[in-house]
């Protein structure tokens, strides 16, 4: 499938004050003219980071690790 549009949009300043440039890519699946599905790909570490909210980020993924029952094969 070739590439279609890409849209690029300016700098957001984020709760910190600032300054980032947020990587992401919108992913769409067209039929007939019309949107039938779509994925949103982000970086979404830089936007922890750029909020202050990197270790709460970091604590919530160590505690649902923790919460993990194994499961049988």
């Amino acid at each position: 499938m070739p590439p279609g549009p890409v849209s690029l949009f300016p700098p957001a300043v984020a709760d910190t004050g600032e300054p980032f440039t947020q990587p992401g890519i919108f992913v769409l699946r067209v039929r007939d003219g019309e949107i039938v599905s779509s994925r949103d790909y982000f970086d979404h570490l830089t936007t922890a980071r750029v909020r202050g909210r990197l270790d709460d980020l970091v604590a919530a993924v160590e505690a649902a690790a923790a919460d993990r029952t194994p499961r049988p094969v």
